[in-house]
């Protein structure tokens, strides 16, 4: 998405991301454990359902630790993202998954599914929510890639993190 400044002819692109902080916060904090967020509009020309908006509010979240003490595994992001899913919705009972994919800055990267909170353990074939499948997509997630941290001073040897991404219309649009 660009807009053109009518006064110098330029076009600018609306912002595709909201994680431009992390890297401000991660300089401000070298080498130290960090728990961070932020929110931010965001547009993008992503799938055409309904499922997707092409404006949002996204929520993004980082932690960096030692990885001495063992709090920044793929297993920590796992539980983090289980617990945190089970709060907003209420539902402690309530599964994620991991699937593989594809994200810039983290390595490994996965989108994170939720069971259907509607469905539950019976999958309904007539669910709008999840269309029949069980499972409703909420984001992206993965563990911060080692050039991400040294590009901002962090020692990748010693440093570790895991970071996450969600649309807040979506989490409310499934609620």
């Amino acid at each position: 998405f660009y807009i053109k400044n009518v006064f110098n002819e330029k076009n600018y692109l609306l912002r595709t991301h909201a994680t431009n902080f992390q890297s401000k916060i991660m300089k401000e904090n070298v080498n130290k454990n960090i728990k961070a967020f932020t929110i931010g509009k965001v547009y993008r020309k992503d799938d055409q359902d309904s499922t997707h908006l092409i404006q949002y509010n996204n929520l993004d979240v980082f932690c960096i630790g030692s990885l001495e003490n063992g709090t920044v595994s793929f297993s920590n992001l796992y539980w983090t993202l289980n617990y945190v899913m089970g709060k907003i919705f209420d539902d402690q009972q309530i599964k994620i998954r991991f699937r593989n994919s594809f994200f810039p800055f983290t390595e490994p990267s996965c989108e994170v599914d939720l069971s259907c909170i509607k469905c539950k353990e019976e999958i309904m074939q007539d669910c709008k929510l999840c269309s029949g499948s069980g499972w409703i997509e909420v984001l992206g997630a993965g563990m911060i890639h080692p050039n991400v941290l040294r590009n901002n001073g962090i020692d990748s040897k010693k440093f570790g993190g895991f970071a996450f991404g969600v649309g807040i219309e979506r989490i409310l649009m499934i609620k």
